[in-house]
């Protein structure tokens, strides 16, 4: 006992100086763990522990589960940094721990890795584990989304809850023969607009006897109602769903299997942005809030995420949209954003650096996201900007986008010179968060 002494209060000690200085979010954690490496299993959680994981969405969901479970009266605490490898979670868990050990919230929601899960469940098992989809990501690390569908499998324990995505074939195989697990699904073809099907085509095979996989309609990505006509494989029985999507309200309504319905207010009806409010849902009436509670907790959402930020710009209105480098489904929806707004549309697509975690200046990703939309009449002026602009200008050029409308430049200060001058219509600026502060420093001036 007096190692995870030392390492709590050697952790919480660094957590308070991390904050001084606006960082140290995992330093803690990592220390802690070198001094007592199974802390995490002498510690004594709360009942409610809920983790989520998977390529996208983890993140926004992370912060609706917690945001709601606090409107509703419930102490919670989670890792709103990020820092979702063992370092970080150690440092939320410890953080919030007395010195004996024993955690001081009522509830705890976590952020984990996928890749990571499985080390850090080796030491405890969450009550309830949701994993929104498993896409490809991240192709320098995470190689494929089947190597992560084992290595997701692998950090689940018999006595948790999974809560799984029903509409994403790679998720739904792992409820496979478990009977603990809820699935939730959105119905395929309710959200407005033309679907454009992605350049690669991950969901095409079946995960279990890799036969070609018959969609009823996708939402996005991999997403959507399927089946396997050769072994039988399918989409799962669906308790909660969202059967309707309400533009002009900005509403969703969530439907039960025991024939209850609730609607919800929601910031954002971009299908990934409904799959997060559906997935939060499904893990707050589980923990036990009442229905009608918690749709009006979630309905009184406002994301601080800065995944899409609103400014001026020179007399533009201009929005910074947040996606993540390496991860093409992520690139495609703000793409497809854009493409939804406006009658005139200036698009800028910094790619500066790659990761904030790691370097690599690997850019076969590139050539997996859909840039091919970006034809589009209404789109008018496109800048492709950073260290990368020229894997960009290739892309581009190969994607068959008229040159006149296409802007390249290396350096952001100049690059700034440039949309003052050519920007027409709303701008749209999309890169990632490893960029985001660089961005905002020059173009939110």
């Amino acid at each position: 006992m007096i190692k995870v002494f030392l390492a709590i209060i050697v952790c919480k000690w660094l957590r308070s100086v991390g904050k001084v200085f606006g960082r140290g979010s995992s330093l803690p954690g990592k220390i802690a763990l070198k001094i007592c490496p199974e802390v995490l299993s002498k510690v004594k959680l709360c009942e409610n522990v809920v983790a989520i994981t998977g390529s996208n969405g983890k993140t926004s969901t992370t912060e609706l589960i917690c945001d709601t479970l606090q409107k509703c009266e419930i102490d919670v605490v989670c890792n709103r940094e990020g820092s979702n490898q063992i370092e970080g979670v150690t440092t939320l868990i410890l953080c919030n721990c007395d010195l004996r050990g024993r955690f001081k919230k009522q509830a705890i929601v976590m952020e984990t890795d996928e890749r990571f899960a499985r080390k850090i469940f080796e030491f405890f098992a969450p009550k309830y584990y949701i994993i929104t989809n498993i896409f490809r990501d991240q192709l320098t690390r995470n190689r494929h989304p089947e190597w992560i569908f084992d290595v997701v499998k692998k950090s689940i324990s018999k006595t948790t809850r999974l809560i799984l995505n029903a509409d994403d074939p790679l998720v739904s195989a792992l409820g496979q023969g478990c009977e603990n697990a809820t699935y939730y699904s959105v119905d395929s073809n309710i959200f407005l607009g033309e679907r454009i099907r992605e350049i690669y085509d991950d969901g095409s095979f079946c995960p279990i006897c890799k036969w070609p996989l018959r969609y009823e309609g996708r939402n996005f990505g991999t997403l959507g109602k399927f089946t396997c006509e050769n072994c039988g494989n399918k989409s799962q029985h669906s308790s909660f769903t969202v059967t309707c999507v309400d533009a002009e309200n900005k509403a969703v309504k969530i439907s039960g299997d025991h024939g209850d319905e609730h609607v919800i207010k929601v910031q954002n009806l971009n299908p990934h942005s409904v799959y997060n409010v559906l997935a939060a849902f499904v893990a707050c009436f589980h923990i036990g809030v009442e229905g009608d509670k918690l749709a009006g907790a979630l309905s009184s959402h406002v994301s601080t995420s800065g995944r899409l930020t609103e400014f001026d710009f020179c007399g533009h209105r201009a929005t910074l949209l947040i996606s993540k480098h390496e991860n093409p489904v992520s690139y495609d929806r703000s793409i497809e954003y854009a493409l939804n707004q406006g009658q005139e549309v200036a698009v800028a697509i910094v790619v500066n650096k790659i990761s904030r975690k790691y370097f690599t200046s690997e850019t076969s990703w590139l050539w997996d996201i859909n840039f091919e939309k970006l034809k589009a009449f209404k789109i008018k002026k496109i800048f492709l900007i950073g260290r990368y602009c020229y894997d960009l200008a290739t892309r581009f050029d190969c994607a068959g986008v008229e040159g006149n409308k296409v802007f390249v430049e290396q350096d952001l200060e100049r690059a700034r010179e440039i949309l003052e001058r050519e920007a027409a219509g709303e701008l749209f600026i999309i890169t990632c968060f490893a960029d985001k502060q660089d961005v905002m420093k020059i173009f939110g001036k």
